[in-house]
């Protein structure tokens, strides 16, 4: 995994990399920065955080409800191979 801060990731908000969180959580090792944040996953497995949201374009999408503050494994273009 490619942990560089300098890789750009284009999201899409299409709430992929939300919506199964329960099994990411399962799958990999927790940053240390992110031990004491509080992951809510809710009954469907994804990010208790996704929410339903509206694009600078107006139209519909999925979003993070805390994306100013979500924690270091949230920001996924951190972990986006070279």
């Amino acid at each position: 995994m490619n942990k560089s801060h300098n890789k750009q990731f284009n999201c899409t908000m299409c709430g992929a990399c939300c919506a199964s969180v329960e099994a990411t959580l399962k799958t990999i090792s927790v940053p240390e920065e992110d031990k004491d944040f509080d992951f809510k996953v809710k009954e469907d497995g994804s990010c208790g955080h996704l929410t339903f949201i509206t694009r600078s374009d107006g139209t519909p999408g999925i979003g993070c409800g805390i994306y100013a503050d979500r924690p270091t494994i949230c920001r996924v273009g951190r972990y986006i191979p070279a």
